[in-house]
C-alpha cells in the first residue's frame, strides 16, 4: 500500500470501529469503564488502564478519522519531506491494527486429522479449500502484508464434543490460498502466527472462518545484524 492507501485504511478503519462501538464518552472509575447507557467492561489490571482506555473512547473516532484523512490530501498536494503533519499522521496509521474477517460458506466440505481419506479425496478436499481461501481474500480485498495472525473459528453445526485442533489441515489449506493470493509471501513462521484455532457458536451446517490481524514484520520486532 502506498502512504496514502494506509491514511485513509486508516482513517476508514477507526470510523467504522468508533461507530460500532458503545457510544462516548467513556468514563473510568477504578478499573471499570462506563458509558451513559452503564458499565461496559472491567480490566484486569485495573485504574491505570481504564483510563487509558476511556481516552480513546468513540468520541475520538471521527476527529481522527478526519485527521489522518486531511494528512493524505496533504501528502497528495505536498512533498512528502516538507508535510511533517502528513508524516506524524502516518506514524499513528501504521499503529492502528487492521484486520479482516473471512467465512467459507456454511457445509464447506472440510479435513480432519482423524479420518483417514485415500489421496484422491484428500486431494481434492484440500484444493477445493485453497481456493476457497483464495477467492475469500480477493473477494475480501485483503491486501499483501509482511505477517499477520490468523485466529480460525469453527463454528459446528451442532453442541457434540470436538477437538477443533483436528481441523488443522483444512485451515492450512485456507491459509495456502491466502497466499496464492498474495496476502502473505509464505505461512513460514517468519510471516505467520497461526492458525490460532477456536470453537465458536453453533451454526446450522458448520462454518469456518478465518481473522486475520495485521503485525509489524518481524524485523521491526526484533531487529536482525
Amino acid at each position: 500500500m502506498t502512504p496514502v492507501e494506509e491514511l485513509r485504511a486508516a482513517a476508514a478503519r477507526v470510523r467504522e470501529a468508533g461507530k460500532a462501538a458503545t457510544d462516548g464518552p467513556w468514563r473510568s472509575y477504578s478499573g471499570r469503564l462506563d458509558a451513559e447507557t452503564g458499565p461496559i467492561a472491567v480490566t484486569l489490571n485495573g485504574a491505570r488502564d481504564s483510563e487509558w482506555i476511556a481516552l480513546a473512547s468513540p468520541v475520538l473516532a471521527e476527529p481522527l478519522a478526519a485527521w489522518l484523512e486531511s494528512a493524505a490530501r496533504e501528502y497528495v498536494t505536498v512533498d512528502w519531506t516538507d508535510c511533517p503533519t502528513a508524516a506524524r499522521a502516518l506514524a499513528v496509521a501504521r499503529v492502528i491494527p487492521r484486520s479482516w474477517a473471512l467465512h467459507l460458506t456454511p457445509g464447506t466440505k472440510l479435513l480432519n486429522a482423524n479420518n483417514r481419506l485415500h489421496h484422491a479425496p484428500k486431494a481434492r478436499i484440500t484444493a477445493a479449500l485453497r481456493a476457497a481461501g483464495k477467492k475469500a481474500a480477493e473477494d475480501a480485498r485483503v491486501p499483501a502484508m509482511l505477517r499477520a495472525h490468523i485466529y480460525g473459528l469453527y463454528s459446528p453445526p451442532d453442541r457434540r464434543r470436538r477437538d477443533v485442533g483436528n481441523l488443522y489441515p483444512s485451515f492450512k489449506a485456507v491459509i495456502d490460498g491466502l497466499v496464492d493470493a498474495g496476502v502473505l509471501p509464505d505461512d513460514d513462521d517468519t510471516h505467520l502466527i497461526g492458525p490460532d484455532m477456536r470453537l465458536g457458536a453453533v451454526i446450522p451446517d458448520g462454518q469456518l472462518a478465518l481473522l486475520i490481524v495485521e503485525l509489524a514484520p518481524l524485523t521491526e520486532v526484533i531487529p536482525y545484524g
